[in-house]
């Protein structure tokens, strides 16, 4: 086996969570550095709801103003692309006994998390616990794993 796919083995879920967390965390920059949304003003007054409602909706990553939900395309295909790649990493690990591990599971959770869990009125607070999550899992992961793939 190419020694190069055996460590990507290793090492993509962490890889993968890394990637996940600079687009969140550049998703995040963007939502309060170009649009500075006055929520108050936003649920109070009409004249500014349907103006930033306007520039919201055409915005580069379709920001709609509500925080209490994940809405953005981007960031729901980065987690179900993260869901997809801990079951990948777990089908990988299952054909021998010795390699079989369920640490995928932890990151898999992490990423549901922010899809399926709405805490309150802050969705950015269950991105950043599924984040933690999926970090902790891939590093559990990679431990669990060993020295198998090298």
């Amino acid at each position: 086996m190419n020694p190069l796919f055996s460590s990507l083995k290793r090492w993509l879920l962490l890889i993968y969570t890394i990637f996940a967390t600079i687009i969140t965390v550049i998703y995040i920059m963007f939502n309060s550095t170009f649009y500075k949304l006055d929520l108050v003003k936003y649920n109070n007054d009409i004249d500014y709801h349907n103006k930033m409602s306007s520039i919201l909706s055409k915005g580069l990553l379709q920001l709609n103003g509500n925080f209490a939900q994940l809405d953005s395309f981007l960031l729901i295909f980065v987690y179900v692309l993260g869901i997809l790649i801990c079951f990948i990493s777990l089908l990988l690990n299952w054909n021998t006994y010795n390699k079989r591990t369920y640490t995928p599971l932890i990151s898999m959770l992490g990423f549901c998390l922010p899809l399926t869990v709405h805490n309150g009125e802050n969705i950015l607070w269950m991105v950043l616990l599924g984040l933690i999550i999926a970090f902790v899992g891939s590093i559990f992961y990679i431990f669990a794993i060993g020295k198998t793939y090298n």
